[in-house]
């Protein structure tokens, strides 16, 4: 079986087409995009289980919850909610500076979370 590779420019991808005309797509573009937000993905989803985590561990010991979301929807529904919302925005986000900048965020939370427990 012959099989020619051929790289189409406007599409940034690369097709192998068979000599049965048989047509194989892959596209690069989109591999290389999720091969550079992997990392910051992966970040994010710790941080927002340490979010849950920290936020539980806050309300065991006193604190109180001031996010009216999560008082209305409980903790385990808004932390469910968020986390979807938030993978959505990172799965469709192009740039991995912006998942960076949210994960910097709940870093922020949780930070604030922990220094809860100290007091």
């Amino acid at each position: 079986m012959l099989l020619e590779l051929c790289y189409s420019a406007p599409q940034c991808s690369y097709v192998a087409r068979a000599s049965g005309g048989l047509r194989i797509s892959s596209n690069i573009a989109a591999v290389s995009s999720m091969r550079g937000k992997l990392i910051p993905v992966i970040v994010l989803c710790i941080l927002q289980l340490g979010d849950l985590l920290s936020t539980r561990l806050a309300l065991a010991h006193g604190a109180v919850e001031a996010n009216l979301f999560v008082n209305s929807m409980g903790l385990w529904g808004a932390k469910l909610l968020c986390f979807a919302m938030v993978a959505v925005v990172a799965w469709r986000t192009r740039k991995p500076s912006r998942i960076w900048a949210v994960c910097a965020f709940y870093a922020m939370v949780v930070g604030w979370n922990l220094s809860l427990l100290r007091r």
